[in-house]
C-alpha cells in the first residue's frame, strides 16, 4: 500500500496484519504543531481503514490455522495441563471398562450355564412325557432300534410289554381330570421304582397306555413285574387296575409294529377276563 509517498506494512505481534503505521507518525514528538499532528492522523486514519479491510482478507487466508496455531501456541501451557488431565480420565475410564469387561465376561459364563440347562432341558422334553416324566413314543422308535442291536448281537432276552389302566375313563368322568393326571404320574412312579434303572425303559405311547422294554428279562420274571406292579398301583385307586400283554423279542426281524400289535392283543385279552370279573363282581 502506498499512502503519501511510502510504503508501510506492520504485522502485529499476534502474527495478524492488524496496523499499518506512517513513517511520520514516529517522528511525532510533543514539540510539533497541532496542524502536523491533526494532518498525520487524517493519514493514519486512511491507513487504519486500508488496515481493516486487509485484516478481513486475512482472516479469510488464515483461517483455521491460526485459531489452532497460535492458540495452540498460546494456550499451550493450559494445553499440557489438560493433557494430563485427560490422561487421568483415560486411565480412570480403562479401569472401568476393565471392571465392566470382567462383570460382562461372568455374565456371560452365567447365560452360557443356563442356556445348557435349557438345552439339556429341551432335550429332556424331545425324548420324555411332559407329564409324566416317562419316555414318550417317538423315543420308543429310537431305543427299540438300539435294544434290538443289542439283543441280536448278545442273544439276551428282551420283554416287550404292552400296559393299559383299567377304566380309566371311569376314573377321569367320576373323579376329575385331576385325579386321573395323578394316577398317570403314580403308574409311572410305581413302575420305575418296581424295574430296574438302565436295564428297564417306560414309555407313555397313548392317554393311559404304556411300553415297558425289559433288558435281560424273561417272560416268567416279566410276568412277576407285572403282578407287582398291578398290586402296587391298585393301593392308589379304588376302581382302576392294570392290564397287560407281554411279547418276547426273539425273533431276530421282529419289528416295533408287530411287537405293538401283538402286545396289545394280548393286553386286550387280559382286559376282557379283567372286565368279565368286574362284571361277575358286580351281579354278585
Amino acid at each position: 500500500m502506498t499512502v503519501g509517498g511510502s510504503t508501510i506494512m506492520v504485522i502485529n505481534e499476534k502474527g495478524m496484519i492488524h496496523q499499518i503505521v506512517h513513517d511520520d507518525l514516529f517522528k511525532l514528538n510533543k514539540g510539533e504543531s497541532i496542524k502536523k499532528y491533526t494532518g498525520l492522523m487524517s493519514i493514519s486514519d486512511e491507513i487504519l481503514n486500508a488496515v481493516e479491510d486487509m485484516d478481513q482478507n486475512c482472516q479469510k487466508i488464515i483461517g483455521e490455522h491460526k485459531k489452532y496455531v497460535f492458540s495452540g501456541l498460546k494456550h499451550k501451557k493450559d494445553y499440557q495441563i489438560t493433557l494430563v488431565e485427560l490422561s487421568d480420565d483415560v486411565l480412570s475410564l480403562d479401569k472401568k471398562l476393565m471392571s465392566e469387561l470382567e462383570n460382562t465376561k461372568r455374565e456371560l459364563e452365567d447365560v452360557k450355564m443356563t442356556l445348557y440347562d435349557n438345552l439339556e432341558t429341551l432335550g429332556t422334553y424331545a425324548i420324555k412325557d411332559m407329564l409324566t416324566g416317562a419316555y414318550n413314543r417317538g423315543y420308543l422308535n429310537t431305543k427299540f432300534q438300539e435294544i434290538q442291536v443289542t439283543q441280536q448281537r448278545r442273544d439276551i432276552d428282551v420283554a416287550f410289554v404292552y400296559v393299559d389302566l383299567n377304566q380309566f375313563k371311569l376314573v377321569n368322568t367320576s373323579f376329575g381330570f385331576e385325579e386321573g393326571d395323578r394316577l398317570l404320574k403314580k403308574f409311572t412312579e410305581i413302575s420305575m421304582h418296581q424295574t430296574r434303572q438302565d436295564f428297564d425303559f417306560i414309555f407313555r405311547i397313548g392317554p393311559d397306555d404304556f411300553i415297558i422294554l425289559m433288558v435281560e428279562c424273561n417272560y416268567d420274571d416279566a410276568m412277576e413285574v407285572c403282578e407287582r406292579l398291578n398290586d402296587a398301583y391298585k393301593m392308589h385307586t379304588v376302581i382302576s387296575s392294570i392290564s397287560y400283554g407281554i411279547v418276547m423279542m426273539d425273533e431276530e426281524e421282529i419289528s416295533l409294529d408287530e411287537c405293538l400289535e401283538f402286545s396289545e392283543k394280548k393286553m386286550s385279552l387280559f382286559k376282557q377276563k379283567f372286565l368279565k370279573h368286574e362284571h361277575l363282581g358286580d351281579a354278585n
